[in-house]
């Protein structure tokens, strides 16, 4: 679907493409699975990543190591005239650390056109974004591409912040920028409807296995994090280099009996008008080799 993403992008049906695929596997049934959280502990030390989590609810449960903010809000001061500050930071571009030469892997990050142009493109979509909520004016770049290292990766993160509106809540916020723009392409409405078919097409053709199984890609790709009750504060990150786990149980069992987890691991890159086939795939292994390595390491099951 590389090859249908250059098609649109040639057609003027979007600039960029976030194309996500997703890894999938089962724990080996039990009447104890494995423990979620022993996977996250291990995805921690593998992964460490600063906007990691881990959250379970009967349903599903999250074991994220997420490098990257999609907003943020400080918190609302005493003062009647100092407006809330909103702050995204996404990450378009990655290349792998490679020991001695790591200085070199950063310096070719920064130098690459097809990188510079996808976090720039992002970057335009989210100031537009901000700017819905934000005072006129006030919406800015601080850091432009500024190459950030992380256990296994070298990442270009852009910051953009703006004032917002008196009277701006940080659900307004969200709405407004909701999903993160770094996961959709631009333009965004567009783009998402053109990613929903294209994925949906390769669920189908490899029988399943997706966030949700019909080719959504469930809570990957979201948000998650936290927002303060009074005060206006906000912290959200956006759902990537994670773990997704369903329970399971096989059929014809009783009890706890045969009791599986179905893991999910999501994987992408964006596509523009300069990307290599070839090179895209090689990204989306790179992102989820540590987070599929913990898996192994946690139970030992290959993905499909």
């Amino acid at each position: 679907d590389i090859d249908k993403c250059h098609d649109y992008i040639r057609n003027g049906e979007s600039y960029e493409l976030c194309l996500t695929n997703s890894f999938t596997a089962t724990t080996t049934p039990s009447s104890t699975p494995p423990s979620p959280f022993h996977l996250y502990s291990i995805l921690r030390e593998k992964n460490p990543a600063p906007f990691s989590s881990f959250f379970q609810l009967p349903s599903v449960t999250i074991c994220c190591s997420s490098p990257e903010r999609f907003l943020s809000l400080s918190s609302t001061t005493t003062s009647t005239t100092t407006p809330t500050i909103v702050t995204s930071q996404p990450i378009k571009g990655t290349l792998p650390r490679i020991g001695f030469n790591d200085n070199i892997q950063r310096a070719k990050l920064s130098a690459c056109q097809k990188n510079r142009a996808e976090n720039l493109m992002i970057v335009d979509l989210l100031r537009n974004d901000l700017g819905r909520v934000c005072q006129a004016g006030s919406v800015s770049v601080p850091k432009c591409m500024a190459i950030e290292t992380f256990a296994t990766v070298h990442q270009m993160v852009s910051t953009v912040t703006g004032a917002l509106e008196e009277g701006t809540t940080a659900v307004d916020v969200v709405k407004a920028c909701f999903p993160g723009g770094s996961m959709t392409g631009a333009p965004k409405i567009r783009s998402c409807e053109l990613l929903r078919d294209m994925e949906e097409r390769m669920t189908t053709k490899r029988g399943g296995g997706g966030g949700s199984g019909d080719g959504r890609r469930g809570v990957y790709s979201g948000a998650l994090g936290w927002m303060g009750m009074t005060g206006g504060g906000m912290d959200l990150n956006i759902v990537i280099r994670t773990v997704v786990l369903t329970p399971e149980k096989e059929k014809g069992t009783t009890g706890g009996r045969g009791s599986f987890w179905r893991v999910s691991v999501g994987a992408g890159g964006a596509i523009t008008a300069l990307s290599d086939a070839e090179d895209e795939w090689e990204e989306v292994l790179l992102k989820g080799r540590a987070v599929m390595e913990a898996v192994r390491e946690w139970d030992g099951r290959k993905f499909y």
